[in-house]
């Protein structure tokens, strides 16, 4: 909240919701565009306790969008949340409200970001058709994002776990003979039982809420013969964060805090994408 508090000018921002009924319908704001989107922790790897309050958010979002009935909403979530009873009673309030709506699952890479990023995304317009996001011709890999940080990351050394999985440091040329990414500890992927490996320019994996050195999200990158940290400015490169963007937990806070704003973030170049199709339907409506 630290960060948004210090990037924002001329707005609001409501914090401290602990549970369902913080913000009820009756004092919500009227606005022109309501981006609501919970919690992912009950949707998601992290999961949360069947009691946590955090599970109970989203039911509130249906009356939100019955009082407030904005020109324009949005919601973005991990695509578990798709499957969900409230996200099955979000969709029927905004079908029975006469909203034009869009929802699905889109990846990150598919509209120019240099990571995967699978997540479900629900746009809807009160005026206007909602168009369907439009894939980029462009896709930009991981290499052309953040090689002129390269020169400033720390070298690390290797996990006896990554060379286990990659065999030892001095054989990994032969892996490739350019940069490429590997998984910080060198667990094998769930899906496939292999070690994770990026090579050259591809898209990265996706960025995902970090802690220390040796937690397993954490990626190295492999380069002329030694191996390097990325730090906190290359991962918030691969989000598409501005370098303007100043995480304020970077100086006040503890590192972990910071990397994990930027793991569960949403891109902004997804988010601005998102907002201009709303734009679209809005404005195209009142002309």
């Amino acid at each position: 909240m630290a960060s948004f508090e210090q990037q924002l000018t001329g707005g609001t921002l409501f914090s401290g919701i602990e549970g369902a009924g913080v913000v009820s319908p009756r004092d919500f704001p009227k606005v022109d565009v309501l981006h609501a989107s919970p919690p992912c922790q009950p949707y998601s790897m992290g999961r949360d306790p069947a009691d946590s309050p955090r599970r109970r958010i989203a039911g509130v979002i249906p009356d939100w969008i019955r009082h407030v009935r904005p020109s324009g909403f949005s919601l973005e979530q991990v695509t578990k949340f798709r499957n969900s009873s409230y996200c099955r009673q979000i969709l029927a309030v905004l079908e029975d409200c006469g909203y034009s709506i869009f929802h699905g699952v889109v990846d990150a890479y598919d509209y120019g970001l240099p990571q995967h990023r699978r997540r479900y995304l629900l746009l809807a317009s009160r005026h206007g058709w909602i168009e369907r996001p439009t894939p980029s011709l462009f896709r930009s890999g991981w290499v052309c994002a953040t090689r002129d940080l390269w020169a400033e990351l720390p070298e690390a050394s290797p996990l006896k776990t990554q060379e286990t999985a990659y065999g030892p440091l001095s054989e990994w040329w032969s892996i490739s003979s350019y940069p490429f990414l590997i998984q910080r500890i060198g667990a094998p992927r769930p899906s496939t039982g292999s070690p994770y490996i990026c090579l050259y320019d591809a898209a990265s994996r996706t960025v995902k809420a970090m802690g220390g050195d040796r937690h397993w999200r954490q990626m190295n990158l492999y380069r002329d013969g030694r191996l390097f940290s990325p730090g906190l400015r290359f991962y918030a490169r691969l989000q598409s964060f501005p370098d303007w963007f100043n995480f304020k937990p970077f100086d006040q806070c503890r590192r972990d805090r910071a990397a994990k704003g930027i793991g569960n973030a949403y891109p902004p170049d997804l988010a601005e994408m998102m907002f201009r199709i709303l734009q679209r339907a809005i404005v195209g409506a009142a002309a």
